[in-house]
């Protein structure tokens, strides 16, 4: 599977992703995970220190960007009315912005607004759906991952669950081909008969 080389991280994303002892395996989807220095200063649990270790990079933001996550954050208070997206959000929205990278977050008040501002948005289930179509876990840890992580954020993952299940018992050793097209992931799967 064709990925982005750059991702953004939200602070939930990468405790989800430590929580489910997933962190390690971000490198080998992701070449270059990042996230912003603001977001990496309110890291508690994980210590930005052990998700650092992981290869994911903080960003600074320098004075044209902070003046840019102002800009921003005005905007969207504007829009909305109502003072529901930190600082630290608004500054991936400035790195996306900037970078034209994705942001991955659970956070549905940045989702609103990075969308709102032109961000190509995604989240942890789509970036364990990668990790599962590119073969970083093979398919029958794939299943647990979905089960923990829906017993950790309250989700129903079934549908994903039975995908991997299915694809652990056919037997799926081929990584399935995909790549990504504008905004869309388009796959083509191959099966082992």
């Amino acid at each position: 599977m064709s990925l982005p080389p750059t991702l953004i991280f939200d602070a939930n994303v990468l405790v989800y992703l430590s929580k489910l002892g997933l962190l390690p395996y971000v490198r080998l989807l992701v070449p270059n995970p990042i996230t912003s220095d603001f977001v990496s200063h309110e890291m508690k649990a994980p210590k930005w220190s052990e998700i650092k270790e992981e290869g994911l990079r903080a960003i600074p933001l320098d004075k044209k960007m902070i003046a840019e996550v102002v800009a921003t954050r005005t905007r969207v208070h504007k829009r909305d009315g109502r003072n529901n997206v930190s600082v630290a959000d608004v500054s991936l929205i400035v790195l996306s912005t900037m970078s034209h990278a994705m942001i991955l977050t659970e956070d549905k008040n940045l989702k609103k607004a990075a969308c709102e501002e032109g961000c190509v948005v995604g989240s942890l289930r789509w970036l364990l759906d990668c990790m599962g179509e590119s073969d970083v876990l093979p398919a029958e840890k794939m299943v647990d991952v979905f089960r923990d992580a829906g017993k950790l954020m309250n989700r129903s993952y079934g549908r994903c669950i039975a995908k991997y299940q299915g694809k652990a018992e056919r037997g799926v050793s081929e990584p399935e081909a995909a790549y990504v097209c504008g905004n869309s992931v388009i796959v083509e799967e191959t099966w082992n008969e």
